[in-house]
């Protein structure tokens, strides 16, 4: 191929099992690989939430918790979210929000995370960002940072 002499690349080996979402187990699989290969070298800089969440803070101070979370839910479920084995919907609060927006990003290869009812900081910052991009701030006006 042109342009490829003389570079390196790197197969990273992963599967989708398991993974509640595609850019989960894409992007964190190829940082958890990276930082098995060399533990040394800097976390790599995969498309980066930290412009999402500073967006997030931004309109919870201009339009306030309420307007924020409900823009959380998809305006097609009439706000209802999906239901655990119990029974029982996940709900934002803004003190939910403050855990996931302060958590720290987890590349842990094979850790689950249950975003259905999420309960750790980590799980609650993967459903912040799932549900902020899809509904919140859509797909076709938000693009997350890449170096």
């Amino acid at each position: 191929m042109a342009g490829t002499e003389g570079k390196r690349f790197l197969l990273v080996p992963y599967h989708m099992l398991g993974a509640k979402a595609l850019e989960q187990r894409v992007l964190g699989g190829y940082v958890s690989h990276v930082k098995k290969l060399h533990p040394q070298a800097p976390t790599p800089q995969v498309c980066r939430t930290d412009a999402l969440f500073e967006d997030i803070r931004a309109m919870r101070s201009r339009m306030g918790d309420a307007a924020v979370i409900g823009g959380l839910t998809s305006p097609d479920d009439g706000g209802a979210d999906e239901e655990d084995e119990w029974g029982e919907a996940f709900g934002w609060s803004p003190g939910l929000l403050d855990t996931a927006l302060d958590a720290e990003e987890v590349h842990e290869g094979g850790q689950a995370l249950n975003l259905v009812s999420p309960s750790t900081p980590a799980e609650l910052r993967a459903r912040l960002v799932q549900e902020a991009s899809t509904h919140l701030l859509g797909s076709s006006r938000w693009t997350p940072g890449c170096p």
